[in-house]
This record gives C-alpha cells, structure tokens and sequence, in this order.
C-alpha cells in the first residue's frame, strides 16, 4: 500500500491509499478530503466533502478488446474520518483512524458501504 495527499494545517486533508496503477487490473485505492480545514493532531469524528474508491480497472465499453486503455472502476460519496490517534511532532507521526461512507458508481447504479480502518506512519502540520 502506498500513501499519497497532504494537508498543511490551514486547508482540508486530502489522502488517498492505493495499490498496483489505474491501467492495471489489481487497481486499489481510497481517497478522502475532509469538509473542513484539518489542524495539527486534530481527532474525532470529522465529516468528509469527498470519499472516493477505485476497486479495479476496466476497459471501457466503447474501445476495442485488444485496446491496453483502462479507467478505474470509480466509486463517489460521502463519509467521516474517525481519528482516535493524531502525533504530529518531529519525533514521530502517526494517524490511528477510520474512514466510512456510503459511494455509488456514476450511471452504473451499483453503490457500496466503506470502511477502513488505518493506522499509518503520517501525520499534518507538524509542530
């Protein structure tokens, strides 16, 4: 699993945990971005703006079978980021949390309920 986004103290959080790349089939990633702006070792339950999860990778119906084009089988919503632990100092950085919400594929109607729980070695606006 690979961690990618940040935040800067002032702004809201934006995180996204992923495995494999979009063009390959074993695409996994989710995303957030929190409501608010997300200060340092800010906890609690916060309310999400935007809960992404890509489950995989898929040749969209209009290109040819042998076309090596793939998009993310895409999943959109809303949620909250549960953060029981938030260390933002020099010596180290951690998040202990969940994230959940309910996402639904765009003009496919399929939808589906999230959770992820984490623990992660970062953290933001290091003091």
């Amino acid at each position: 699993m690979k961690l990618s986004g940040g935040c800067d103290g002032n702004s809201p959080l934006v995180l996204s945990m992923f495995h494999g790349a979009p063009i390959d089939g074993d695409w996994f990633s989710i995303g957030f971005m929190t409501q608010d702006p997300f200060g340092a070792e800010a906890t609690g339950t916060i309310p999400l703006s935007q809960l992404t999860w890509d489950n995989g990778a898929s040749r969209p119906e209009n290109l040819p079978p042998d076309s090596p084009l793939k998009t993310a089988n895409r999943y959109l919503g809303k949620g909250t980021l549960t953060l029981e632990t938030h260390i933002a100092t020099p010596e180290v950085r951690r998040m202990v949390g969940r994230v959940e919400g309910h996402v639904e594929q765009y003009g496919r109607g399929n939808s589906a309920d999230i959770t992820v729980d984490f623990d992660i070695n970062f953290t933001c606006h290091v003091r």
